[in-house]
C-alpha cells in the first residue's frame, strides 16, 4: 500500500510540474505562437478518437439503416466505449495516476492499452448480441486489431492514435461518401501538424500512425466487400 501511495505522489507531482511548464510556456510565448498553439488544440480535440469514432458509427448507421435504428445504433456506441473511457481516464487524472487526459507518458499508455482493449472488447460481444450491421461489427473488430498493434508498438515508440484512427475513419468512409472521406483526410493532415505542435508526438510517429490506419482501412473495406 505504501508503494501503490508513493507513486501515486509522484505521479501526481509530475502531473503538476507538467502543467505548471506548459502554462509556462504558452506565457511566454508571442500571441502569434499562441494563436497557432491553440489551433494546434482545437484540432486535436476535433481529431480525438472519442470524437471521430462515434462520428463515423452515426454516418455509417444512417447509411445502413432506418433512422431510429440509426439513432440508438449510434447512441449505444457512445455510452458503450466513449462513456466508460472518459469516466475511467478522468478518474486516473484526477487520482494523479495519469498527467494529462491524452495520456502523454508512454509508461501510462501501457497501463491505458489495457483498459480500453477490454473495454472495446467487451463492446465487440455487446454490438454483436444487439444484432449491429456486419460493417460496423467489422470495423469494430478491426479497431480491436489496431488498439493491440499500438499496445505492441508502444514497447518502442509511442505511435499516434488520433493519427491511426483518423485515417482508418477517412479510407473506411469511402465507402459511404467521397466528401466526408476526402474532409476527414484534410483534417488528418492538420492533425498530424497539431500533435507534434503540442509536442505530444513525434513526425515520425505521427506518419507511423496515419499508415497503420490507412492499411487498415483498406484492409476494412476489402473485407466488407467480401460479405
Amino acid at each position: 500500500m505504501k508503494n501503490v501511495k508513493r507513486r501515486s505522489q509522484t505521479a501526481s507531482k509530475r502531473q503538476v510540474f507538467l502543467l505548471f511548464f506548459t502554462q509556462i510556456g504558452i506565457k511566454s510565448m508571442k500571441p502569434e505562437q499562441k494563436n497557432l498553439y491553440q489551433a494546434a488544440r482545437i484540432i486535436s480535440v476535433l481529431g480525438h478518437p472519442f470524437v471521430l469514432l462515434p462520428f463515423t458509427v452515426f454516418i455509417v448507421a444512417f447509411y445502413e439503416l432506418p433512422p431510429a435504428r440509426a439513432f440508438t445504433v449510434g447512441i449505444i456506441t457512445v455510452f458503450a466505449t466513449v462513456v466508460p473511457l472518459l469516466f475511467i481516464i478522468r478518474r486516473k487524472v484526477a487520482a494523479g495516476k495519469w498527467a494529462d487526459h491524452d495520456i502523454s507518458v508512454p509508461a501510462e499508455r501501457r497501463d491505458f492499452y489495457p483498459i480500453v482493449i477490454a473495454v472495446v472488447a467487451i463492446s465487440c460481444l455487446v454490438f454483436w448480441f444487439l444484432d449491429f450491421p456486419r460493417p460496423l461489427l467489422i470495423g469494430i473488430f478491426i479497431s480491436l486489431i489496431l488498439l493491440l498493434a499500438a499496445m505492441f508498438i508502444n514497447r518502442r515508440s509511442k505511435i499516434s492514435l488520433h493519427l491511426i484512427f483518423i485515417t482508418y475513419c477517412a479510407i473506411a468512409l469511402t465507402a459511404v461518401s467521397f466528401w466526408v472521406s476526402a474532409s476527414l483526410i484534410l483534417l488528418a493532415v492538420a492533425l498530424g501538424w497539431s500533435r507534434v505542435v503540442l509536442e505530444r508526438h513525434s513526425l515520425t510517429q505521427v506518419l507511423s500512425g496515419a499508415l497503420l490506419g490507412g492499411f487498415a482501412g483498406f484492409i476494412l473495406l476489402k473485407v466488407i466487400a467480401l460479405f
